[in-house]
């Protein structure tokens, strides 16, 4: 399990354009400590799962979308993946077929550091930094 850093996390989704996103009933404000459990998944893919949402993404990088899991997940929800190099990888959200969010995430050089950069889509400018550190 690992743990952020920033125990203030104001919204996932911000902006006019999302405002009735099905994530933002999901996550309309989260403050504590936010932990994401990452494990192997069907052998070369991972999981990731979050207690505090009670969401669980099951990705294998294969271009393929998979179904979200979780009670708080909007029906429709899916996520597919793609190993961008040995430390890196990109996650992108969908709702009913549309790309909806892009996940960049990076792992530090000395395995101990997980950074997580949301960009909605149509933006550059990112969403959202989480910063972990593993325990």
């Amino acid at each position: 399990m690992i743990q952020c850093r920033r125990c203030e996390w104001n919204k996932l989704i911000r902006g006019r354009s999302a405002r009735n996103h099905p994530l933002k009933r999901v996550f309309p404000r989260f403050t504590g400590c936010w932990e994401l459990q990452i494990q192997p998944y069907e052998g070369d893919g991972l999981s990731f799962s979050s207690p505090a949402a009670q969401v669980t993404k099951n990705i294998k990088f294969d271009g393929n979308d998979y179904p979200d899991l979780g009670p708080n997940v909007a029906p429709g929800s899916a996520s597919s993946g793609r190993r961008v190099n040995g430390r890196s990888l990109e996650i992108t959200d969908k709702f009913q077929g549309k790309i909806t969010d892009t996940r960049q995430i990076e792992l530090s050089t000395d395995l101990k550091t997980l950074t997580i950069t949301v960009r909605m889509v149509g933006q550059s400018k990112p969403s959202d930094v989480l910063v972990f550190d593993r325990e």
